[in-house]
């Protein structure tokens, strides 16, 4: 006897089908989609049956899975700049914080300012230095 699926698994396999309905309708009116999928077909089933790709379809294929990258990785920028600014705002208000838990005096706007520009920039500079390693260190 089978068992019943968990919610989750229902969850996802309603919203499967439901991004499939959405997409055969765009099929519908695409020509170009149409063209990507059939070249991924093509590509995929002679992988599978072991058997040469023809080098359009292959190109083809290849075409769509270089511009999908493209779009995740400008995606992933643009997040990871997001992510970069709000650890530097956090980072200022650590800074801000510390100096007035430790009791120096803010005698002015501008010293309260002046210890949050600190942090962030602290944040911001070892940050980027972080990524600058990270990226030399995979060359």
């Amino acid at each position: 006897m089978s068992e019943c699926l968990d919610a989750d698994v229902l969850v996802a396999v309603g919203d499967a089908l439901e991004r499939r309905a959405d997409a055969a309708k765009h099929l519908q009116t695409c020509a170009v989609c149409r063209s990507q999928l059939e070249a991924l077909q093509v590509t995929r089933t002679a992988l599978c049956a072991g058997v040469a790709v023809p080098p359009v379809s292959l190109s083809a294929a290849l075409s769509v899975v270089r511009e999908a990258r493209r779009q995740e990785q400008v995606i992933e920028r643009r997040t990871s700049r997001w992510r970069q600014f709000a650890e530097a705002v956090a980072a200022g208000f650590v800074a801000l914080l510390a100096t007035v838990s430790s009791r120096v005096p803010l005698d002015s706007p501008a010293a309260a300012v002046t210890a949050f520009a600190v942090g962030a920039l602290l944040m911001a500079t070892g940050s980027a230095l972080a990524q600058k390693v990270s990226v030399d260190s995979s060359i």
